[in-house]
């Protein structure tokens, strides 16, 4: 049986997602919040793009799904992407109808009952790590 390449770059791609998804889902959970903000540069950095395509964006959306079943990106008409929520709970009525700023949006979301907050993340080397450690129950990852 022939793989195509781009079934082995799906592959890859849903690899990075569910680690990232993995590693979002116990931050989440260590930090007592339902909603994760991660900015442009980070999630860019992290899956080694330089520009985020609807289709990439909608195969993250699908590849985490079981664990953030609800995501909204934002964009700016002068910078694209600039930053995707993601959260365990649906977001309140009205919370993406208004541009605003990130912080700004975090009070909006917190006010209509959704913890939420923006994180950082760290390369998929250290998220792995991170996950096998918490896995086996060794050392704080």
């Amino acid at each position: 049986m022939t793989v195509r390449p781009n079934e082995i770059y799906r592959n890859a791609c849903r690899r990075s997602h569910r680690i990232l998804g993995s590693y979002l889902a116990l931050l989440a959970w260590k930090k007592e919040v339902d909603c994760v903000i991660v900015a442009q540069d980070e999630l860019f950095d992290y899956l080694g793009i330089k520009a985020m395509r609807k289709q990439r964006l909608r195969w993250l959306v699908h590849d985490i799904k079981d664990l953030f079943p609800h995501a909204q990106a934002l964009y700016r008409s002068t910078r694209g992407h600039v930053s995707t929520y993601l959260s365990r709970l649906k977001f309140p009525a009205g919370a993406f109808d208004e541009r605003m700023y990130d912080d700004e949006r975090v009070h909006v979301l917190r006010e209509g009952g959704l913890r939420t907050v923006d994180i950082s993340l760290p390369s998929e080397d250290r998220m792995a790590a991170f996950l096998a450690f918490t896995a086996i129950g060794v050392g704080q990852g």
